[in-house]
């Protein structure tokens, strides 16, 4: 039946065949090469410059579905095969619109010219955009064009249009049917001829590329040359892309001041890293912060130096938003200011006027799950796994019962400290940050360590990569270290990983666990070899 709609959509004249032209441009968006093509061809029946017949279509698409999945390609046609092609042409047998009909999918709805339950295809069956397809072109045209001035070059076009995953041949029959096959820079009616186009061509369907500009298209695209301007059209709708596009300030564009969002992030960060409470943190504690940024130690001193921070002094919660605006300014790769702007130097002060709010105030606002455990209160889901605790859960220490055996799996109750570093190194975190995690887990100068150790660095993992970001303690927390106390008295590492009714724990139940080596196959390894046999 799907081959049946292919077959409709590529058989334009409705004489039951399809021409060489036709048919070689569906097989060749298989991604086979074209002797493959060729030889497929030759073996349901087609001459060099003939034409195919609905039969012989349905098994070049078995034969380039079933290359596609690994298998040789037969030498000749299987007589069941062969007889299924016949078959297709016999004078009883259902015709290819009659076929494509069948079935409750929504192509099947399309075909007998009924409704789906669904809206119907966005873009893609359609000869033109809908007002939905160009909402959301806009929007995409606006956020590569974030200068506003109306044309986009065409290498960031390309750029875009490669996405797609099509060929750079057929992308420059896309551009040239768009009329921009030689210019230097498009309009946003060219953009969204060519998005539409590769949208088509992407369809289920994979109908091949007209020899001309649709006239329909042509017409949309005359027609918005005189519609009201992007910023509008991308405004339009009731998505949150469309509330963004409406914003003063589109997602792109650079602001003078954090938005409220963003103070108040800043403001539960401040809260998390002012252990004391004072109203403002060290040196030490900030630059901890700012250090997970990426950026070098000269840019940080540079930014706090703008913000009025002193070499050696503390920084205010005004001067602690200011500083997380440029670091994040810069991390959009804008350059940095020379000096703070009228806007932003008024904003950080007014943030440290007697009437404002305070960070706690702040950080509680919004409706985030953060916000939320800043009021105290409890968010709509599960707590955070072991990324807000003190120490590890009982969860998390099943979890990493797992973790360790998997990388024991000769039971030694140690691993060696490369193989932690190893496991520690794909958290993301820098190397100065892991060697003083393992600092605070006692096993800086260690060859190999424990369970308990094991339990230590990744708990310390977790909470430095969460999203309020602390930074490390000078010392390993009691509780922590209480923890990792109890662990040296816990059932063995194996007992841990079996608990919970996770999959990972029924596979640590098994009598023999994954890793290690069967004399015989399983139950379930003979089921799977079944199936593949």
């Amino acid at each position: 039946r799907k081959y049946a709609r292919l077959f409709q959509l590529t058989d334009g004249d409705r004489d039951g065949s399809i021409s060489r032209s036709e048919y070689m441009g569906v097989f060749g968006r298989s991604g086979l090469g074209q002797s493959m093509v060729a030889q497929i061809c030759e073996l349901v029946g087609a001459e060099p410059a003939g034409r195919l017949t609905f039969g012989q279509f349905v098994g070049a698409m078995h034969l380039i579905n079933w290359s596609l999945a690994g298998r040789p390609l037969l030498v000749a046609l299987p007589p069941d095969l062969l007889n299924y092609i016949s078959s297709l042409g016999a004078p009883s047998a259902a015709s290819p619109a009659d076929l494509a009909s069948q079935g409750s999918s929504r192509s099947a709805s399309r075909s007998r010219g009924g409704s789906s339950s669904r809206s119907p295809s966005r873009g893609r069956d359609r000869d033109v955009p809908s007002a939905r397809d160009i909402r959301k072109y806009a929007r995409l045209f606006l956020r590569e064009d974030p200068s506003r001035q109306g044309q986009l070059p065409i290498g960031t076009m390309r750029a875009l249009a490669g996405r797609s995953g099509l060929g750079g041949n057929q992308l420059s029959q896309i551009f040239g049917l768009a009329g921009i096959g030689g210019r230097d820079s498009a309009g946003f009616p060219e953009f969204v001829a060519v998005m539409h186009l590769i949208r088509c061509v992407r369809s289920p369907q994979q109908p091949p590329l007209p020899a001309s500009l649709p006239s329909d298209l042509a017409e949309c695209m005359s027609s918005l040359r005189q519609a009201p301007p992007v910023d509008d059209l991308a405004s339009r709708g009731s998505s949150r892309s469309a509330s963004r596009s409406r914003s003063p300030t589109p997602r792109g564009v650079a602001r003078d001041v954090p938005s409220e969002r963003d103070c108040r992030k800043y403001a539960r960060l401040f809260q998390l890293t002012d252990g004391d409470r004072d109203g403002s943190i060290s040196r030490s504690e900030y630059m901890g912060v700012f250090g997970r940024s990426g950026l070098g130690q000269s840019m940080v001193a540079q930014i706090c130096e703008l913000v009025g921070a002193e070499p050696a002094g503390r920084l205010t919660f005004g001067q602690f938003v200011g500083a997380m605006h440029l670091i994040n300014w810069s991390l959009a790769g804008r350059p940095l200011l020379v000096a703070l702007p009228p806007d932003l130097l008024n904003y950080i002060s007014s943030l440290g006027a007697p009437s404002a709010a305070s960070p706690a105030d702040l950080a509680s606002q919004g409706s985030s799950r953060s916000a939320s455990r800043s009021r105290g209160g409890s968010s709509s889901r599960s707590p955070s796994r072991g990324r807000d605790r003190d120490v590890p859960s009982a969860r998390d220490i099943r979890k990493y019962a797992r973790l360790f055996l998997r990388e024991d799996p000769s039971r030694q109750g140690q691993l060696p400290i490369g193989t932690m570093r190893a496991l520690a190194g794909r958290s993301g975190l820098g190397g100065n940050q892991l060697s003083q995690i393992f600092g605070l887990a006692g096993i800086g100068g260690r060859d190999s360590a424990g369970f308990p150790e094991f339990v230590a660095v990744m708990h310390l993992i977790r909470c430095v990569r969460s999203p309020q970001q602390p930074p490390l303690p000078a010392s390993l927390p009691s509780d922590l270290a209480e923890c990792m106390s109890s662990l040296r008295q816990a059932p063995p590492v194996d007992d841990l990983a079996s608990r919970g009714s996770s999959r990972s724990a029924s596979r640590s139940r098994s009598p023999t666990p994954r890793g290690v080596a069967r004399d015989v196959p399983s139950e379930r390894d003979c089921r799977k070899y079944a199936r593949l046999f």
